[in-house]
């Protein structure tokens, strides 16, 4: 992830020399004692505090110590009261509807991404734009307040043991267990590979990886188990904001189940500091968010802060027992808050997971839903049509990826995980937006082989 600068005030250090000489004669010739000297270093001693004065005046002044770890900039007393009244008018979204994808409206959002600004790195969305509940009470620089002159008590989850919705697998495919063996290998399953539509799809997805040699593991499915697609879906990379989805649905989950109240209070301290994507590092210490809309932020604009705050609060067991349920092992947490060795193969059961999740009447899928619906930064969908709900991510530092989880809502929903490691080049966001497309346009609707097994002979 992208580290963040911290703007350190620099104030030029005054020459406090001060030239005295050695002596000072008297008229007649002879040296006289030692007074004159002494008022030499009484006047440099003036000077010397005068300018440490100086100085400790200027560094107040720019509200900014060195070595501190404070963000780029505040948001005005307008924009935040703006942001307030935005959060008033929350209500519970719709259910959506799975096989009538013309009920989903779009965001607001473009889609339509170039390259350049990838949003775990630098870019930061407009602070007014984001649906934040926030309680600004204006503490003191890098300090924690709860408006009474102390520090808040930051809530602690009590734990409790959140069950795992396991969907029943399909009678026809069933994604755990499908592999791909074979290094650069395309594996198709149940689509008619002998229909020139389909074959022509391969050809040209095997044609894309014969010239683009950067890793890349991708894994489609059909949400009807009809047809699964997969190219090194087994291949480990960095997840980057990705890995949010999984923990989000956890976070979710033990609100669904009772064990936590979405209105829980949490303050911003310095502590949850994160550089990168988000709308809270513009905000000050001691600034409150209710969980649900860490929830909503961690989703919609992938704010680092937030998920750093959610999984202060939640700890790791639980979700890592939750993954362990559902199969997806290389999405688990060790100390760090992120994964180093997911793979697409595991990202794509968790967003069939999410699927049926969004099916339930449950509140916080509403949330879910609403907060990933047609969002920007989206590498997987760009060049589809469809309505899409999807999580993101992309690192540029030490380990450079472009990774994309993600439900479409074709005429037959699938799901798509695509992880690639690049730096994020036009040529990398074409590769990774074309798979897709070929796979969405030649197979995932193409007809399958039971279909043409069953077709009457002519």
């Amino acid at each position: 992830m992208s580290v963040q600068k911290t703007n350190i005030s620099r104030t030029a250090k005054p020459n406090t020399k001060t030239k005295t000489h050695a002596s000072v004669r008297s008229g007649s010739g002879k040296r006289k004692g030692k007074k004159p000297a002494g008022r030499a270093y009484l006047v440099v001693g003036i000077v010397f505090l005068l300018a440490v004065i100086l100085l400790v005046s200027c560094v107040t002044q720019s509200g900014s110590q060195p070595g501190e770890s404070s963000p780029d900039q505040n948001p005005s007393r307008d924009e935040i009261s703006e942001v307030l009244e935005t959060s008033k008018t929350k209500s519970n979204p719709s259910v959506i509807q799975l096989i009538d994808p013309s009920e989903l409206s779009k965001s607001s959002d473009d889609p339509s991404e170039t390259s350049e600004g990838r949003k775990d790195e630098s870019d930061e969305p407009d602070p007014v734009s984001v649906p934040a509940e926030t309680s600004k009470t204006d503490p003191p620089k890098n300090e924690t307040s709860n408006g009474q002159g102390g520090k808040p008590q930051q809530p602690t989850f009590q734990g409790g043991d959140v069950v795992t919705p396991i969907t029943p697998t399909s009678e026809y495919i069933d994604i755990r267990t499908v592999t791909t063996n074979e290094k650069n290998k395309l594996v198709v399953l149940g689509a008619d590979t002998e229909d020139p539509g389909v074959a022509e799809g391969i050809a040209k997805i095997e044609e894309i990886y014969a010239s683009y040699k950067k890793t890349t593991g991708f894994f489609a499915y059909s949400l009807d188990g009809k047809r699964a697609i997969a190219w090194n879906c087994e291949n480990e990379f960095f997840s980057a904001c990705t890995v949010k989805t999984g923990f989000i649905l956890y976070c979710c989950l033990a609100i669904d189940q009772g064990l936590v109240d979405k209105d829980t209070v949490m303050y911003y301290e310095q502590k949850y500091y994160h550089g990168g994507s988000g709308y809270i590092k513009n905000c000050e210490y001691g600034t409150s968010f209710t969980i649900e809309r860490l929830i909503y932020l961690s989703l919609n604009v992938s704010d680092n802060i937030a998920y750093e705050m959610l999984t202060a609060f939640f700890g790791h067991e639980g979700y890592n027992k939750m993954m362990e349920d559902f199969g997806c092992e290389r999405l688990k947490l060790d100390k760090s808050i992120w994964s180093y060795r997911m793979n697409a193969h595991d990202l794509a059961i968790l967003w069939r997971e999410l699927y049926f999740y969004f099916q339930t009447d449950s509140y916080m899928a509403g949330i879910y839903r609403k907060a990933t619906l047609n969002t920007k930064y989206n590498y997987a969908t760009k060049r589809i049509d469809y309505d899409y709900n999807h999580k993101s991510g992309d690192s540029q530092a030490r380990n450079p990826v472009i990774n994309d989880g993600t439900i479409i809502w074709a005429e037959h929903p699938y799901v798509v995980a695509i992880l690639n490691s690049s730096m994020g080049t036009h040529e990398d966001d074409v590769a990774v937006a074309e798979t897709v497309r070929i796979i969405n346009d030649y197979i995932i609707d193409g007809p399958t082989v039971s279909e043409r097994n069953a077709a009457p002979e002519i």
